[in-house]
């Protein structure tokens, strides 16, 4: 009977730790995912013009939504509630009446039960007639910069009466004085930064821009543009870049957030008294999941080096880092699905007893070595054969 007692108090621990962990995994989770990374439209006045994004909810929770910063923008729906793996198209509106020619930047916040996702915003609205009007372009390597940093943008001016403008009858305005006005916003709509200069053009001209930033400035996405004002004619240009961090390559894309790290500290503490009872009573079964999970950590950053490999390469060829970076992303959330299915897998084997099937698959695994099906992990933009010649170096090293 002693023995009965002890069994029964031993699985209920077993059952709180196993809940415990799937709570932290379900806060750690994202709650949402939107389509789009950007909502940018370029209006002339009294127009209007309708967009639209999707969020997928990985999980039930109610959703809301508002405008925050930017006019003319209207929601066919701010409010709704969403299932498991459900999706919902939301049609935004934008109409640019009674609105002054500018560039306005906001967001569009998503909030569910338990964070708030903000979809950047910018809304260029130009004059009716435009005279002369620009190319904003920030080159690949200044789309990311640290703080304290600079940005360097090439700006194009042209006078669209000079051939396929407003006009294709229309004699060039000549040699005309005009006016541009730089700014620097954040995603609140707020100018950090402005500039004004005057200057002569005939036909086209082309200008490069710097805006220099303190050490001491919020990190996140930054729009810059351009307002090229001629008489009545308002001309836009804009680009967004991103002020952050650089994160040493050994670092996961992935950290956990704040709120996450605190989750984990108090089930932790919480757990400390159970978590020696179970590794006590299941210690020999454990050493196989303890150890392929120290294989999946020496996996993973292999595989984050290999990545980061490619990643150099596509750089050094102008790729925008934000592509980039949210592929490498998506590989890496493959791999560790990947790895979560083995260890689920694993578990099950070690809750039958099947010690020796539990050894059987872990050589199985660890035979396949690290760069072995390496090919999925290739990043668009690369060729079979450089990834070939990447994984052959890899292998010089002394990699499987």
């Amino acid at each position: 009977m002693l023995l009965k007692k002890k069994v029964i108090k031993k699985q209920t621990c077993l059952a709180l730790l196993i809940l415990l962990a799937l709570s932290f995994a379900a806060s750690a989770s994202p709650d949402l995912e939107v389509s789009s990374l950007l909502l940018k439209v370029s209006l002339k006045e009294n127009e209007k013009v309708t967009r639209s994004f999707t969020i997928t909810s990985p999980k039930s929770s109610d959703y809301s939504l508002e405008v925050v910063s930017v006019p003319g923008l209207s929601i066919n729906e701010q409010s709704f509630v969403l299932g498991e793996g459900e999706k919902k198209t939301i049609d935004i509106l934008f109409d640019s009446k009674g609105i002054a020619p500018a560039v306005y930047v906001g967001s569009i916040d998503i909030s569910s039960l338990k964070e708030i996702l903000s979809l950047p915003v910018v809304l260029e609205v130009e004059s009716q007639d435009v005279f002369f009007d620009a190319n904003l372009d920030i080159p690949p390597v200044y789309t990311e910069i640290a703080p304290g940093g600079k940005i360097v943008a090439q700006v194009k001016i042209f006078d669209l009466t000079s051939g396929g403008g407003i006009s294709e009858e229309a004699d060039n305005l000549g040699t005309t004085s005009i006016d541009l006005e730089y700014n620097v916003l954040d995603l609140k709509g707020s100018v950090l930064s402005s500039e004004s200069e005057r200057i002569v053009i005939d036909k086209q001209t082309q200008i490069t821009k710097t805006f220099s930033f303190p050490e001491k400035i919020d990190e996140g996405d930054y729009v810059m543009s351009v307002i090229v004002k001629y008489g009545s004619s308002v001309g836009i240009s804009s680009q967004m870049f991103s002020i952050t961090k650089p994160i040493p390559e050994e670092r996961s894309f992935e950290l956990l957030d704040l709120n996450s790290a605190l989750i984990l500290v108090l089930i932790l503490a919480f757990t400390s008294g159970i978590v020696v009872l179970f590794v006590y009573i299941l210690r020999e079964k454990d050493k196989f999941v303890e150890h392929l999970e120290e294989y999946h950590d020496r996996e993973l950053k292999m595989q984050k080096q290999m990545l980061m490999e490619q990643v150099k390469l596509l750089r050094g060829r102008g790729v925008e880092h934000r592509e980039i970076k949210r592929e490498v992303s998506e590989k890496i959330r493959g791999l560790r699905k990947e790895q979560k299915q083995r260890i689920k897998e694993l578990k099950v084997l070690r809750n039958k007893g099947n010690t020796s099937e539990m050894k059987r698959k872990i050589t199985e695994w660890e035979n396949q070595g690290y760069t072995t099906g390496a090919l999925k992990y290739k990043l668009k933009g690369l060729s079979v054969n450089e990834m070939k010649n990447l994984m052959n170096n890899w292998k010089k090293k002394g990699y499987k």
